[in-house]
């Protein structure tokens, strides 16, 4: 029996469509939950979850106990965007080393 491969999209394509990430939508959306499990597979990253979940994390930690959970709803967007920024940032490294590969092959 083949057990079927799950209709993932590439490493290639998720990188290039994290580059058009730019707004605030996704950040402010990882407050709904499960956007962020659209967002990591439609991605192919955790990044932003991760920020997300050690951030709060970390506030429930250091903040009082009535206070955490709403400092952390509020922080979840700029943690979500710091994390979509590195993702992003480290897609657009690995489309130009892809890029200087293909180059090089050709020659």
């Amino acid at each position: 029996m083949v057990i079927p491969k799950p209709n993932l999209i590439s490493k290639e394509e998720s990188w290039s469509i994290r580059q058009k990430d730019k707004g605030w939508g996704y950040a402010v959306a990882h407050i709904v939950p499960f956007v962020w499990i659209y967002y990591a597979a439609s991605r192919r990253t955790i990044t932003p979850a991760l920020f997300v979940f050690f951030g709060a994390f970390i506030i429930g930690l250091f903040t009082p106990e009535e206070k955490a959970t709403p400092f952390a709803l509020v922080a979840t967007p700029f943690l979500a965007k710091a994390g979509i920024i590195k993702a992003k940032n480290y897609g657009d490294l690995k489309i130009k080393a892809l890029k200087i590969e293909v180059l090089e092959n050709k020659n």
